[in-house]
Formats: C-alpha cells, sequence, structure tokens
C-alpha cells in the first residue's frame, strides 16, 4: 500500500512560518480565501489539512505524538475535501487536538482514508494565531488544471486571537 504524506518537509514549513511565510504550496488571497497546490490529489488533501492548522496555531512546537485515522466520503472531490477539513475541524475542537503531518493511505474521488498526526493542545507551548468556532472552510472546491491540482478553500467564522486565549 503507498501512502502520501504532507509532501514540503515538516522542518521547512516550521521555518516559514517563523519567518512569517507560508510554504510554496500555499498562498493566501485574502484572510478568508486560500489557495493550495499539489501535483497530485492526495498531496492536495495533505496539504489542505496542514493550511487549515496553519491558519489556527503556531505549528513548530506542535509534535506528532498521536495518530488518528480517518475515514470519510464525499459525493465528488470538492465535497470530500470540505467533509475531510470539517472531520479534522471536529477532532480539533472535540479533543483539543492540533495536527501536524497527515499521510493519505487510500483515496478515491469520494473516499478517503487517512492518518493525521499532531498533539493535544498546550496552551504553555501552543500559541494561537485565531480562534474559532467553526474553522474549517465553509466551502472547498478542488481542481486539475494544467497538470497540478489546485484547492480554493473559502473560511469563514474566524474571529482574531484574544491574548493569552487558550480555545482551540
Amino acid at each position: 500500500m503507498s501512502t502520501h504524506s504532507s509532501p514540503a518537509p515538516e522542518a521547512a514549513q516550521d521555518r516559514a512560518r517563523a519567518r512569517g511565510r507560508l510554504p510554496f504550496w500555499l498562498q493566501r488571497e485574502t484572510d478568508c480565501r486560500w489557495l493550495v497546490q499539489a501535483p497530485d490529489k492526495p498531496s492536495l488533501f495533505a496539504r489542505s489539512a496542514s493550511a487549515l492548522f496553519f491558519r489556527i496555531a503556531d505549528m513548530s512546537g506542535v509534535r506528532d505524538a498521536d495518530r488518528t485515522l480517518l475515514a470519510v466520503q464525499g459525493e465528488d472531490v470538492s465535497s470530500l475535501l470540505t467533509a475531510w477539513l470539517a472531520e479534522l475541524d471536529t477532532l480539533r475542537s472535540d479533543r483539543r487536538m492540533l495536527f501536524k503531518r497527515f499521510a493519505i493511505l487510500e483515496m478515491s474521488n469520494t473516499y478517503l482514508k487517512a492518518e493525521a498526526c499532531g498533539e493535544d493542545f498546550d496552551p504553555a507551548r501552543h500559541a494561537l494565531h485565531d480562534t474559532c468556532r467553526n474553522a474549517a472552510p465553509a466551502r472547498a472546491v478542488a481542481k486539475y488544471v494544467n497538470d497540478r491540482w489546485i484547492a480554493r478553500l473559502e473560511f469563514d467564522g474566524m474571529v482574531a486571537a484574544a491574548a493569552g486565549s487558550e480555545t482551540v
């Protein structure tokens, strides 16, 4: 079985975020609309998940100590991406977890089985960028264009983090 992990090395992602820059594959059009690019569909899903958590917290202090298996379904690639990100956001909210690494284990246009690695939120070690009721995109559109996959993630419900906030 072949697996697809977040393609950009974690250390490079952490250094880029620490310098205030996003990884090469992520572009912020506005605070509420981000573009994710990838060479293949599994990488697009892993990178989109990383983008979700980049939006929420400084990921440099997050360890990938705990592994969580997820399976989601959708009607097409875009609804599958939306369901995947919503499931991760539910885990973030309900279990107070931050996920740093994602491995796509099985995938079709309507089904995804993946592993998310991260740890429990620790306010002493994890700096939040945003607190939110719902961090998942309200809409995600995935398309194959010019030999690459592109996802447009459209967020709403984001509220700027208050100093000292401990909400995940």
